[in-house]
């Protein structure tokens, strides 16, 4: 009984794990957008929700690779990030993906985000 348990718990421990998020080249080129309501000509493509387990040693930028590669999959150009929360189990970021046209000339000033120090994670292929 006491080896069916061990067996029992082994697998539920391997069971939960996540393989690694990886961030995609498209998902490189996505931008970040503080204040979306300054740039009239970027229009929301949806909502993006994101969420990996926290146990992994970096969750919160594999959640946040999880989010640009969807993004990308959206046909967008730019991220705005709404929420984002994490604890002991999940790491969880919700935010709304647009598309802003080729004459955008440039990166929103208001930029948030550092991605330098954001993402960490490339594709090992």
């Amino acid at each position: 009984m006491r080896e069916l348990s061990v067996i029992l718990l082994s697998g539920m421990m391997f069971g939960c794990t996540q393989s690694a998020v990886f961030l995609t080249e498209p998902g490189r080129q996505i931008g970040f957008m503080n204040d979306p309501k300054k740039y009239p000509l970027c229009v929301p493509r949806g909502a993006l929700n994101s969420t990996v387990l926290t146990s992994s040693r970096n969750g919160y930028r594999e959640a946040m690779n999880q989010l640009l590669n969807t993004a990308v999959g959206m046909g967008a150009t730019h991220i705005s990030i709404d929420s984002s929360e994490s604890n002991a189990i999940i790491t969880k970021i919700e935010g709304t993906s647009y598309f802003c046209p080729e004459d955008f000339a440039q990166q929103p000033s208001d930029q948030i985000m550092n991605r330098d120090n954001l993402i960490i994670l490339d594709d090992p292929s």
